[in-house]
């Protein structure tokens, strides 16, 4: 006896289609499941690294801030290499030996010199002769057909420097001031160094003292 299908085809198709809906359902609730576990690690691993990233954004700051310090550093290293060969080289004899003398003398810790000029100036006096010249200056007479005329000889020494603070410079200024061989020892102007240096630049002058000499 022949074996007759009462389920109709239609059902059978309507049946695979649920099942396959069924599983296409389960597949796109896992996958959805696994994006939010993903997505909710990112988050956590954002709140974790966020701190860390801004920590990494500082010391970078900090890092180009000191690297900024470390070039004019340099730079400033350079120059008062330069200068230090150059006052090294003032130190055969004379005016400039005895200059670098009475610096070296007076020049405290936290104090350093970025330039040293020695100026000499002539001016005339009134009455040939008459007085004793000031502090500091030299008395020369020149004969011509009009008589003698008596020149007074002034060494002005310059300074430009910075100091660490405001009692080095106070040292500084002291000691040049005690020197026997300075006269008129004056503080120009100090103003604080820009750049996020923390040192003070000055100016002073001095005027060296010398005897009378004969033409």
């Amino acid at each position: 006896m022949a074996d007759v299908d009462m389920i109709p085809r239609s059902y059978r198709n309507a049946l695979r289609a649920r099942r396959t809906l069924a599983c296409y359902g389960v597949a796109l609730i896992l996958v959805l499941a696994a994006g939010g576990a993903c997505a909710g690690l990112v988050r956590v691993r954002l709140a974790r690294e966020t701190p860390h990233l801004a920590q990494l954004r500082n010391d970078a700051a900090r890092a180009a801030a000191l690297q900024g310090l470390v070039a004019a550093s340099e730079q400033r290293l350079n120059r008062l290499s330069v200068n230090a060969r150059a006052y090294a080289a003032l130190r055969g004899a004379g005016t400039a030996a005895a200059l670098a003398r009475i610096l070296d003398a007076a020049l405290p810790d936290g104090v350093w010199l970025d330039r040293v000029e020695l100026a000499r100036d002539y001016e005339p006096q009134r009455e040939p002769g008459g007085g004793a010249a000031p502090a500091g200056a030299t008395r020369v007479a020149t004969q011509d057909a009009a008589g003698a005329q008596a020149w007074r000889i002034t060494e002005r020494v310059d300074l430009d420097g910075h100091a660490f603070d405001q009692a080095a410079l106070a040292t500084f200024l002291e000691a040049l001031s005690a020197s026997p061989a300075l006269a008129g020892v004056r503080f120009v102007d100090g103003t604080s160094a820009q750049g996020g240096d923390a040192t003070l630049a000055f100016r002073a002058t001095a005027t060296l003292r010398r005897g009378d000499r004969a033409p």
